[in-house]
């Protein structure tokens, strides 16, 4: 063979594997805007390719190892980068869910509180300052923050053990 067909050849399998390495980085981009499983196996399946081709061509074996060894390195952290990126997605979902029971409680006991303030009413009795207070802080707070949370479960608390009161 000759010197400028030994390049060409040497050229070919070079653009090969960059086009390999930007394939990959191509489905790395993609999981992380979907998530979807076809596209971390898309990026296993181009290392492999990637590593079979180094494998089928040992010329250069050094600079055939350095990528072989970065390659490795770059599937590992991919596949660490992915499993974070899957368990923040699980996180805001659960983040998510809690959300809405939040307010869902805050919804029921601002509920609970008016129909504690009712019956006091039916029966002629006004309601409390600090009933009204806790009313007027349900209304207001809703589920905006962490201190509005712990506060309506505090209210909710205690509006049942005034509804229980008032029962009695």
């Amino acid at each position: 063979m000759g010197v400028l067909q030994e390049r060409g050849e040497l050229s070919r399998q070079e653009s090969s594997i960059q086009a390999l390495i930007l394939n990959a980085r191509i489905a790395e981009k993609a999981f992380a805007l979907d998530l979807a499983p076809q596209r971390l196996e898309q990026v296993r399946e181009t290392i492999g390719k990637l590593n079979q081709q180094l494998d089928d061509h040992p010329t250069n074996s050094a600079a055939r190892a350095t990528i072989r060894t970065v390659a490795g390195t770059y599937l590992e952290q991919f596949l660490g980068y992915a499993d974070s990126l899957r368990r923040a997605r699980e996180a805001r979902l659960r983040m998510q869910v809690r959300a809405q029971t939040a307010g869902d409680s805050s919804i029921l006991l601002f509920l609970d509180q008016l129909d504690a303030l009712n019956v006091r009413l039916g029966q002629g009795t006004p309601p409390s300052s600090d009933q009204m207070v806790l009313l007027e802080q349900t209304a207001r707070c809703g589920t905006s923050s962490p201190s509005c949370v712990i506060a309506s479960c505090t209210t909710r608390s205690m509006a049942r053990s005034d509804t229980a009161a008032i029962g009695k």
